[in-house]
């Protein structure tokens, strides 16, 4: 009965439920014109995400895109699009989004 007990008492620490923070590894896309960051859920519970995409242009222009406390449910995901001109095109976008489970 007390190996019973200990084996229960080990599974059951083992599944933690409390939330937990952690950095998102965002789907980037950069067109000249549009740059899209996508982050996925990829757990089985909804995470709240927060956090910025940075697009430099040719021409050094630093342009912004937030999203601040985002709920993505479980296997979804959500989109954040940076837009320039057409003559300041895009050299790169860089995402920086941190998440927390629920």
């Amino acid at each position: 009965m007390k190996r019973l007990t200990l084996i229960t008492l080990l599974f059951l620490t083992g599944i933690s439920v409390q939330a937990y923070t952690f950095t998102a590894n965002a789907n980037v896309q950069v067109t000249p014109l549009v740059g899209t960051v996508q982050v996925y859920n990829h757990l089985n519970r909804p995470i709240i995400c927060s956090g910025r995409a940075d697009g430099v242009t040719v021409r050094g222009n630093v342009l912004n895109v937030y999203m601040n406390n985002l709920l993505i449910h479980p296997r979804q995901f959500s989109s954040m699009y940076i837009r320039t001109s057409a003559y300041d095109v895009f050299r790169f976008v860089r995402p920086f989004i941190t998440c927390r489970t629920l």
